[in-house]
C-alpha cells in the first residue's frame, strides 16, 4: 500500500481514521448529549483519583466541535489543588471560560473548512509547471497522476539535472514542517509559497526556476536544487541549496 500510493499513503489513512471516528459520533442532539456526558464522567472520575494517587493536580475544558449541534455541551473540572484557576489566572468563571473555549474551537473549524475548500486549488498550476520544465529534458516523472514532490530529489539525481533559483523562503521538497505529524507533500506548502513558487517557474528573466543538466549528483558531490538569492533585507548572504542526500548549505 506504502509503495503504491508513496506520496499520498499518510493522507489516505488520516482520512480513513477520521471517517471512523465519525462513525461513533452521535447523529442526533440527544446522541450527541449522552456521548458527552459519558465523556465528562469517565474523565472526572479519572482526574478526581490523581491528586491521591499520584500527587497531580488538573483542571480541563470539554466542549462539542459541531456547531449547529453543540451549543449546550460545555465542561469545566478542576481538581481541589487547581480550584478556581480559571477564575484567578483568566479572570473568566466557568461559564465565561467555557464560552471563550467555544468561540476557540468553533473559530478553528471555520478556518480548517474554508482550508479544505481551498486545499485542492492553493498548488493548480506547479505540476503542470514542472512537467513541462522536466520534459525538456526529456523526463517523463513530473506527468503522472500524482505530484512526485517528496520523491524529487532522487528523480532529479537520477536524470543528473539541478534545479536552479528555488525561490527563497519555500520549503524543499523532502523537508518537513514540524508542526505536522502526517506530512502532505506538496500540499505542505503555504499559500504564499505556493504562489512564490509558480511566479519562479512563469518568470521569463534569469531569476525563474529552471533545470540544467549536471553530473555527480547522486553520490551529493553536487546540489540537486540551488536556490535563489536571498533578498536584499535577508540576514543572509548566499542562497540555498539541497543534496540528494536531503543535507543543505548556504553556499549557492
Amino acid at each position: 500500500f506504502k509503495a503504491e500510493y508513496k506520496d499520498m499513503y499518510a493522507t489516505i489513512l488520516e482520512t480513513w481514521k477520521e471517517a471512523k471516528e465519525l462513525e461513533n459520533m452521535g447523529g442526533t442532539l440527544a446522541q450527541r448529549q449522552q456521548v458527552f456526558d459519558k465523556s465528562k464522567k469517565n474523565l472526572n472520575h479519572m482526574v478526581r483519583w490523581y491528586p491521591k494517587a499520584h500527587g497531580f493536580e488538573g483542571a480541563y475544558l470539554l466542549a462539542g466541535r459541531v456547531v449547529n449541534q453543540d451549543g449546550g455541551l460545555g465542561h469545566v473540572f478542576m481538581t481541589p489543588g487547581a480550584e478556581k484557576f480559571f477564575a484567578t489566572r483568566c479572570r473568566a468563571g466557568d461559564d465565561e471560560i467555557i464560552g471563550h473555549f467555544k468561540a476557540h474551537i468553533y473559530n478553528l473549524v471555520s478556518l480548517q473548512a474554508v482550508d479544505e475548500v481551498f486545499e485542492t486549488s492553493k498548488t493548480d498550476g506547479i505540476d503542470d509547471e514542472v512537467e513541462v520544465v522536466t520534459e525538456q529534458h526529456g523526463q517523463t516523472w513530473g506527468s503522472g497522476k500524482l505530484f512526485p514532490w517528496k520523491q524529487m530529489l532522487p528523480r532529479l539525481a537520477s536524470s543528473e539535472l539541478v534545479l536552479v533559483n528555488w525561490p527563497e523562503g519555500v520549503m524543499f521538497p523532502g523537508e518537513e514542517r514540524a508542526s505536522h505529524t502526517m506530512p502532505k507533500g506538496i500540499s505542505d506548502l503555504t499559500r504564499a509559497e505556493c504562489s512564490k513558487l509558480l511566479a519562479a517557474l512563469n518568470d521569463t528573466e534569469d531569476t525563474r526556476l529552471h533545470i540544467r543538466s549536471k553530473a555527480a549528483l547522486i553520490s551529493s558531490e553536487e546540489p540537486v536544487i540551488i536556490g535563489a538569492a536571498p533578498p536584499h533585507d535577508s540576514n543572509k548572504i548566499r542562497g540555498k541549496r539541497m543534496f540528494c542526500n536531503l543535507k543543505t548549505d548556504r553556499l549557492g
